[in-house]
């Protein structure tokens, strides 16, 4: 028995150590995109509690309900279009019954209307952290002309394993317009074989300005080619050499 218990102990302070590893790496890796905040409080506890259509949380007296997606019919696939920055660490979560803490819980940068969810047990990793809505609020729809801003990424490393650099702030407005429209509604292309790096762009909304949504673009610059993957993994769109050197140098 005493053996079991270290164990337990032992899963515990392991899984808080990597929820913190995790955390300070992001920041570390995004480069000032992500608020710090205060240190998440120990004494802060929320509980997750089932629903019918996903799970919901009591936050200062409001019910928080988790945002499930949308079923893509042409992709076949649920997507999750938008992602959120995080804000301020509010304390630890735990599922309904549970001995201990699954992942923690944070604001929405500059918007307590959104909680954003750390739960790596549920494949929900820091990067892209589960959306929770207060009880009737909606997201803003995906269009070419709803974003303020964006960030640019080069990614390094394989899927897990990832690492980010920031590149570059983009504030004009045309060209992000420009690079969503090609995401959203661009012809398809077919890039030819090759070795390609690897970017991220972050547009952000400008309805909900922490909320931001991810366009891959791949780049090889032997064969000038600027490929976009398309929205919903529609396929991909060719951006021209000329914004691609303005995006990405």
């Amino acid at each position: 028995m005493p053996h079991m218990i270290l164990t337990v102990v032992l899963i515990v302070i392991c899984s808080y150590l990597f929820w913190l590893i995790s955390i300070r790496r992001y920041r570390a890796d995004t480069e000032g995109s992500v608020v710090s905040g205060d240190p998440v409080p120990e004494e802060k506890l929320y509980v997750l509690h089932k629903t019918e259509n996903g799970e919901r949380i009591l936050f200062d007296g409001d019910s928080y309900f988790s945002w499930e997606g949308e079923f893509d019919e042409v992709a076949e696939t649920w997507v999750w279009d938008w992602h959120g920055r995080m804000g301020q660490g509010l304390g630890f979560l735990a599922k309904e019954d549970a001995l201990f803490p699954d992942g923690e819980l944070f604001t929405l940068r500059g918007c307590k209307d959104i909680l954003l969810a750390f739960l790596p047990s549920d494949g929900w990793p820091v990067t892209d952290m589960k959306l929770f809505l207060r009880e009737g609020q909606t997201l803003p729809t995906v269009r070419a002309d709803g974003f303020s801003c964006a960030e640019v990424f080069r990614i390094e490393g394989e899927f897990e394993e990832e690492n980010y650099e920031k590149i570059a702030d983009i504030t004009d407005g045309e060209q992000i317009r420009s690079l969503a429209t090609l995401w959203l509604e661009g012809e398809n292309y077919f890039p030819p074989e090759g070795d390609y790096e690897r970017y991220r762009v972050r547009l952000y909304s400008s309805e909900i300005p922490g909320l931001y949504v991810n366009v891959n673009v791949h780049v090889n610059r032997a064969l000038q080619c600027y490929s976009v993957e398309k929205y919903r993994f529609s396929g991909d769109a060719l951006l021209s050499v000329e914004e691609g050197i303005r995006w990405f140098g």
